[in-house]
């Protein structure tokens, strides 16, 4: 089972929490890490940040894809929506946006060629 884990170093930790060690980091964002969120399939996270990027990553290749998202505000969370295809970010003055990935099909599907069995999404917000 993981975790992720992100904050102030703009860096995305995944954690094997049965082995309690770090098994995994990703780099790539350049703003502090507010909120993390894993797709229901396990492949993929999704992170918002202090300066309002939404970015989506592999998990498999531990890379980023895409930044999905820019806007004018800071974003403090995200989460998939069950279907994997829409994440939801809100941040400060009560933003909140949906996020429809129906664009980044293509690339998403190039990113990837496994499927990942998980039992549960595991997410983790930094304060």
């Amino acid at each position: 089972r993981l975790v992720l884990s992100g904050g102030d170093d703009a860096t995305i930790r995944i954690w094997d929490v049965a082995k309690k060690i770090c098994v995994g980091a990703m780099t790539g964002s350049d703003q502090d890490i507010f909120g993390l969120t894993v797709s229901p399939d396990g492949r993929f996270a999704a992170s918002a940040t202090r300066g309002g990027v939404v970015q989506l990553w592999s998990l498999e290749k531990q890379t980023a894809l895409a930044v999905v998202e820019k806007v004018s505000s800071q974003m403090f969370c995200a989460r998939f929506g069950p279907d994997g295809r829409t994440i939801a970010v809100c941040g400060e003055a009560g933003v909140v946006k949906l996020i429809d990935l129906t664009y980044f099909d293509e690339h998403i599907s190039a990113a990837e060629r496994v499927d990942w069995a998980t039992e549960s999404r595991d997410t983790l917000e930094a304060p």
